[in-house]
């Protein structure tokens, strides 16, 4: 016990408060919150893509209710990867799915009733994370090509280290594969600081996994659903929609192949089935002796 006391002091005294925008996103059953942090916690952000931090709701976001119920917000702090760094408005963007627990039911309910613009007082600790240790591994020189996968949310680490590769390394050979039940689902990424959307990029594909644009559905011999190439007439540049299941094991496959003696790099973010597929994909080239480097983030459904 005093050792929990301990560790709730320390947080409390460095944890920053912020008066933040939530909304609903709109098709999905996405909350994002953007929140402005001083400058200097910015740069924290900034320096550390893939990084999470802890929220939580002081008194005045809290539900009316019981007592019980502010001590449970009172000690609760839950993380959320920090999907991207607005350095134009000194803000963090969180976005997360609406279950069934207390916190992201709270900010769903804040989000509805916070409409009128205005803001809500929320408290955060951070950022957190092992993976801003290894960002300089990852977007220096140390591999000659790096592959991301995300399922769903997991796109929320994924896609900030995408940003921050290429920021640090534009001529980087960095692939994303983005797994998604409906196209909404990624309608959060497309707001960029720089003036150029993640989904605008060749080197980004987004697999649409539920058949949410033709009533018709084809199957594939493997099972996946291959209906449309969503983004036909869109050009190059487009990032490539598709609306079927991604083919994980092409998807390795041709990324160990494209180079013998290239040093890969290998970072996943999604359901617990999802990165344990891409594990079991990745170990056959590892036992031939390939260099990987691999780091995954998994959740539950």
């Amino acid at each position: 016990m005093l050792v929990f006391i301990v560790d709730l002091a320390f947080r409390k005294a460095t944890t920053i408060t912020s008066a933040a925008s939530v909304e609903l996103i709109p098709g999905t059953n996405l909350v994002k919150v953007s929140a402005p942090v001083p400058p200097k916690k910015l740069e924290q952000f900034r320096e550390r893509p893939g990084s999470h931090i802890y929220l939580n709701l002081p008194a005045a976001s809290q539900p009316t209710g019981s007592a019980i119920s502010h001590l449970l917000f009172m000690v609760l702090y839950h993380p959320f990867s920090v999907a991207g760094v607005d350095e134009e408005n000194n803000q963090v963007n969180l976005v997360a799915r609406v279950r069934n627990g207390p916190m992201t039911r709270q900010l769903e309910y804040l989000a509805r009733t916070a409409s009128d613009g205005r803001k809500v007082r929320i408290n955060i600790e951070g950022p957190y994370g092992h993976m801003g240790m290894n960002f300089d591994k990852v977007s220096g020189y140390d591999v000659d090509r790096i592959l991301l996968v995300a399922g769903g949310i997991g796109a929320t680490f994924t896609v900030p280290l995408y940003r921050g590769i290429l920021r640090e390394n534009p001529s980087a050979k960095v692939h994303l594969a983005w797994a998604v039940r409906q196209v909404a689902d990624t309608s959060w990424a497309v707001a960029s600081t720089s003036g150029k959307s993640v989904l605008a990029d060749e080197n980004v594909n987004i697999y649409v996994t539920r058949n949410s644009l033709n009533a018709a559905s084809d199957r594939s011999a493997n099972g996946a659903v291959e209906l449309s190439t969503l983004n036909r007439g869109r050009g190059k540049s487009a990032s490539q929609y598709v609306e079927m299941r991604p083919n994980l094991k092409r998807i390795v496959d041709d990324l160990f192949r494209a180079g013998s003696e290239e040093r890969i790099a290998v970072l996943a973010c999604g359901p617990e089935k999802l990165t344990l597929e891409l594990r079991e994909l990745v170990t056959p080239w590892v036992m031939k002796g390939r260099q990987a480097f691999w780091h995954n983030e998994t959740f539950g459904l």
